[in-house]
C-alpha cells in the first residue's frame, strides 16, 4: 500500500504544479520594481517602465537573472521574471 500512496502523492503534487495559476506580473512588478523604476526622482540611468516594456524579453530577463538586477530578482523563478516583463 505504501508505494501506491507515494505514487499518488507525487501525482497530486505534479498535477497541482501543472494547473497552478500563472504568476501575477503586475503584483510582482509593484512589489519588486516600481519603487525605483516608477520613481520620478530615480537615477537618470534607471529605465522607466515604458522603456523596459520596449526592450526585448531576452534583454530584460538577462538583466534580471545575470545582469544588473540579479540582487533585486533574487528568489524569482523564470516564470515570475517573464510575468514581470510582460506586465
Amino acid at each position: 500500500m505504501r508505494p501506491f500512496r507515494t505514487i499518488l502523492t507525487a501525482f497530486v503534487i505534479l498535477a497541482g504544479s501543472v494547473y497552478a495559476a500563472p504568476p501575477d506580473g503586475a503584483a510582482l512588478y509593484k512589489e519588486r520594481c516600481s519603487m525605483c523604476h516608477d520613481n520620478p526622482q530615480g537615477q537618470l540611468r534607471m529605465p522607466k517602465r515604458e522603456e523596459i516594456a520596449a526592450r526585448t524579453p531576452e534583454s530584460v530577463m538577462q538583466a534580471m537573472f545575470s545582469g544588473a538586477m540579479t540582487t533585486q530578482a533574487a528568489g524569482l523563478s523564470q516564470d515570475e521574471g517573464r510575468a514581470i516583463r510582460s506586465e
